[in-house]
């Protein structure tokens, strides 16, 4: 039973990411749950201003199923994100941004003060 969820792909694999989007969309109660992290992040974004609304380090998860206007993105290259770039070097002019979202991404940033330099 726990075969099925074991990830034979190195971390830095992009099917890693991949196979953890379809445990997560094949777990009802982690889909559940990302989908209430997800309302809180529509709910704020729509509320604190106007701009694009960016998700760093989508990887593995579905905020774009639920909300549409959000730019996903990945420094790895994935079907399922926007955009491909690093939160140290983002694509984006200063208040170009509504809302910067992320679900358990700011470890993975290498150098996070050239992130917050950044946003």
């Amino acid at each position: 039973m726990f075969k099925k969820y074991t990830i034979d792909f190195d971390l830095d694999d992009p099917r890693a990411s991949l196979a953890h989007r379809t445990i997560i969309l094949e777990k009802p109660f982690l889909k559940r749950l990302y989908t209430e992290w997800y309302q809180q992040f529509i709910s704020v974004s729509k509320s604190v201003g106007k701009g694009i609304y960016l998700e760093i380090g989508s990887g593995g998860g579905f905020l774009k199923d639920v909300f549409p206007e959000v730019v996903t993105s990945d420094i790895l290259d994935l079907p399922v994100v926007d955009k491909v770039f690093s939160a140290e070097e983002m694509p984006y002019k200063e208040n170009e941004l509504g809302s910067i979202m992320m679900l358990n991404v700011f470890h993975h940033i290498p150098r996070p003060y050239l992130f917050l330099n950044e946003a």
